[in-house]
């Protein structure tokens, strides 16, 4: 990828990020600066680097794009969003709504867009479908739970695609049941943890898993309090928020609320537990974690996770962070593999991602805390953004490699004055576009384009500027780094 800095700037255009800038972090810029076009409605949230990028620093940095769902307080434009490393915006989802769980999966062997699309219950989970999205934008299909638990119960916080090309969707279910165990009421409500293995083409569910039938109540942290009385109050003993399947055809779970992951067999019993109560290993020095988010395998014996270190002003550590886990069998150990630290030390009441990158570099997303940074595979920071200064959040944050040529064309808006003609274009999502080839032509002939300009790709919107002769229409043809034509637009008057 190519690493581009950008200078020190005091305004909100777009294709500049912010770096160290006061302005923004007093909030003088507002909660959440916003980048804007001269022609785009679109408006994506501003980075400021809070750590830039240096030479040494950029070398480092691993190949592709980032991909969070920025949303919350003074945020203009929620939605899904892919960046560049200058902090430009390529794609804007902000057309499917609020969105949480969001990632690039494999499908049939290419690289698909997975998106939840639902909406969001007071007390926490998600009620929806998740998209599956090919590299041309187009949706390929809809996918939700099913069977026993019902249609449309698909959650917020997982959608992911297993080895075998099968749909994991979390859920959220309401069971009465007798908490009087855990010091509520005998005739209480509390929320099943669930996730179903969902057949892409059919809909069918073809596995579902049950907290309440394998994980007993006693397990939690999340203190009963006053809940569990009414279902509007439901008891979140459980809050399961991430699901992998293995080549192995295991399972391995993330329950915030009971500090643990869980490694299940193909028919969903406990293989073994990492952290907790009940821990099936010594937590080595370093090693502990709590109401933890995103959990994922690495191989056999390593997992990496988003230790949110605290909840709702109880802090059980120093600070959130990433950890990959080393996992001995033998010992029935865990050592620290690596850490991944914030810039300034802080807990994460919720959400937040670990994303182990093919190079051993890591992106992690600081959920509640509206900031991105990498790490090299020593664990060393290379670089850290704000995307707000306040109430803002991203479920999770990635990095992929993605390449992407839209269905349909490109925006063009065309503005004339005495002085020149200038055109906007932008494709929004398209990944190959190098340049950007300018054609006009006259009314008597309006279907023989004539070569006029080229103009370099600069950001998600381009300005080309013709001081020539006027055309009755004008037409744009995005160019790739080979000179071939990608796409060619509508003419436009």
């Amino acid at each position: 990828a190519v690493v581009v800095l950008l200078p020190l700037i005091s305004s909100t255009l777009a294709g500049c990020a912010y770096h160290q800038s006061e302005d923004y972090e007093s909030g003088k810029l507002g909660a959440a600066p916003h980048q804007s076009y001269e022609v785009s409605k679109l408006k994506p949230v501003a980075w400021n680097y809070v750590v830039s990028l240096n030479e040494t620093s950029q070398k480092a940095v691993y190949d592709g794009y980032i991909f969070f769902s920025p949303k919350g307080e003074g945020v203009t434009m929620s939605g899904p969003l892919i960046f560049n490393q200058a902090g430009q915006m390529i794609w804007s989802g902000a057309h499917l709504g609020h969105s949480m769980a969001y990632s690039v999966v494999s499908y049939k062997g290419e690289d698909h867009i997975m998106v939840w699309q639902g909406v969001v219950t007071p007390d926490g989970h998600g009620l929806g479908k998740t998209l599956l999205i090919n590299n041309r934008y187009e949706i390929v299909t809809e996918i939700s739970t099913g069977g026993e638990i019902g249609q449309g119960m698909s959650d917020l916080h997982e959608a992911s695609m297993s080895p075998n090309g099968t749909a994991l969707v979390t859920a959220y279910v309401l069971v009465k049941m007798d908490l009087s165990s855990v010091g509520g009421p005998k005739r209480g409500y509390v929320l099943d943890g669930v996730f179903q293995e969902v057949d892409v083409e059919t809909g069918e569910a073809l596995f579902t898993w049950h907290s309440l039938d394998h994980v007993p109540l006693e397990e939690t942290y999340q203190n009963i309090g006053h809940s569990g009385r009414a279902p509007g109050q439901s008891w979140d003993y459980f809050h399961i928020n991430s699901v992998q399947k293995d080549h192995h055809g295991h399972y391995l779970v993330s329950s915030r609320n009971t500090h643990t992951v869980y490694y299940l067999d193909s028919d969903g019993e406990i293989i073994w537990r990492l952290g907790g109560k009940k821990s099936t290993f010594s937590i080595g020095r370093g090693c502990q974690f709590e109401w933890q988010h995103h959990a994922r395998l690495h191989g056999s014996n390593q997992v990496s996770l988003f230790d949110n270190a605290g909840i709702n002003g109880l802090r059980n550590e120093p600070t959130a962070r990433g950890l990959t886990l080393d996992l001995d069998f033998e010992r029935r150990t865990v050592s620290l593999h690596n850490q991944y630290l914030p810039y300034e030390q802080h807990i994460a009441n919720s959400q937040g991602s670990a994303h182990i990158q093919d190079n051993g570099n890591a992106i992690i997303g600081w959920g509640v805390r509206p900031y991105l940074s990498e790490y090299d595979s020593q664990g060393r920071l290379l670089w850290a953004v704000k995307y707000g200064i306040g109430d803002q959040s991203s479920y999770r944050a990635y990095r992929f490699n993605w390449t992407a040529r839209p269905s349909y064309k490109p925006d063009v808006t065309v503005r004339t004055s005495s002085a020149d003609t200038r055109i906007y274009t932008s494709w929004n999502g398209a990944t190959e576009v190098r340049k950007w080839q300018l054609f006009g032509s006259t009314a008597d002939e309006p279907q023989e384009a004539i070569p006029l300009a080229n103009a370099t790709w600069e950001d998600f919107e381009t300005e080309i500027v013709w001081s020539g002769e006027r055309y009755a229409y004008y037409q744009v043809a995005g160019v790739n780094e080979h000179d071939q034509y990608l796409v060619f637009s509508s003419f436009v008057s």
